[in-house]
């Protein structure tokens, strides 16, 4: 009993004298020493069940939440690999005893860099949420006091940095007779933005070898015809939304038309040209609605549904749509106004473009924009989703 006793003692003294653990949990920057100059990157650094979980930044190169693989912190040490960097990328290092530096070296094809990072402070975290907080509210002021000066009914925008939504925020009223104020769910026709989702639409189908940009249209759709028969067997995928057509903009075609979007794209053949094909940059409505029937052909659904399917319903954006007709019958949407002799505005009615929809007729708000806008700072993926 008495050895037992002794036994348990000395135990409990040895596990009393073992250094504790220290807390590396947190945000490490600093950076990578290349020769004739310095890579900025950031660490963070968390606990999960027991085990370490780390992730790597590095801006200039547009890496982000890159995850540290086979992590492992031991006392002071620390090391991990990057297996998506080639050549065997991997750093070991040590914290120094305030837990404040780590450094180490970075081995990469069989370069041997200097690797140093300091701890993100809470007082640093503080006082940089503290002047993030000061530039929004100077911010807010200023956009609702440039927007009374030029008579803006309501607006809404919104920041994203480093994949975080910093604002999403309504301004004025999306009706002035009612007083109904603008939110971040406010619909608002985004015009010719619409373009970038014809253009992220046909970039799909390129990922997916469904159509090859340095093609003829013809070759997809071979009821395609212009006006001349160089451009018709030439204009490709890229030469329909980089508008060098050599077509004018040819508007008054489709503005205010009752004709379908089968029925304008069957009539481009009758619209000359001013200049000839890829020589001159020529705003074109016309070729991005070509683009959308496009994706039609390509794709067998409808470029609304395409983009329904593929690009809305992956990033979420519930709250967009494809018509005024849509927008009409929506709870929080913008009413269109024009200005009089810059001293009033007048109510505008909405005004259907669903024919040339590929060109402009998306209706959304800045809450799920900031989505489409993340979409792309991350270079095309949501989440661990490769989109485009």
């Amino acid at each position: 009993m008495r050895k037992t006793f002794f036994s348990f003692l000395a135990f409990l003294l040895i596990t009393c004298l073992l250094p504790a653990q220290a807390d590396y949990t947190g945000r490490w920057n600093g950076a990578i020493e290349v020769p004739g100059s310095s890579l900025e990157l950031s660490i963070d650094l968390s606990m999960e069940d027991g085990h370490w979980k780390g992730s790597l930044d590095i801006p200039v190169q547009g890496i982000k939440d890159m995850a540290l693989a086979d992590l492992v912190i031991e006392g002071r040490d620390m090391r991990f690999k990057l297996p998506e960097v080639p050549g065997n990328a991997q750093f070991e290092g040590k914290f120094d005893e305030k837990a404040e530096r780590l450094e180490g070296s970075f081995m990469q094809s069989g370069m041997l860099l200097s690797m140093k990072l300091m701890r993100e402070s809470a007082a640093a975290q503080a006082d940089m949420l503290r002047q993030r907080q000061e530039a929004l509210a100077t911010l807010r002021h200023l956009t609702d006091s440039l927007r009374q000066l030029r008579l803006m009914p309501g607006l809404a925008f919104g920041i994203v940095q480093d994949g975080e939504v910093l604002m999403a925020e309504g301004f004025g009223y999306r009706d002035l007779e009612k007083k109904l104020p603008v939110t971040a769910n406010t619909q608002f026709a985004i015009g010719s933005s619409s373009k970038a989702f014809t253009a992220a639409c046909l970039a799909i189908l390129a990922d997916r070898d469904q159509l090859d940009w340095d093609k003829p249209v013809i070759n997809y759709m071979p009821d395609f015809r212009l006006y001349d028969e160089f451009s018709t067997q030439e204009m490709t995928a890229v030469d329909l939304v980089c508008h060098r057509s050599g077509l004018p903009r040819h508007d008054l075609m489709w503005y205010g038309s009752p004709n379908t979007r089968k029925e304008i794209y069957d009539r481009l053949r009758y619209l000359q040209p001013n200049k000839s094909l890829r020589t001159t940059w020529q705003y074109n409505n016309l070729m991005f609605m070509t683009a959308g029937y496009l994706v039609e052909r390509i794709s067998g659904k409808t470029w609304e549904a395409f983009v329904q399917q593929n690009i809305f319903a992956p990033l979420g954006m519930t709250n967009s749509n494809f018509s005024v007709k849509d927008m009409a019958a929506a709870k929080d949407a913008a009413t269109g106004y024009r200005t009089k002799d810059r001293k009033e505005n007048i109510r505008m009615e909405y005004r259907n473009i669903d024919a040339v929809g590929p060109a402009g007729s998306i209706n959304s708000s800045v809450s799920d924009m900031l989505q489409w806008v993340k979409l792309h700072l991350d270079d095309g993926k949501v989440g661990e989703q490769e989109i485009i």
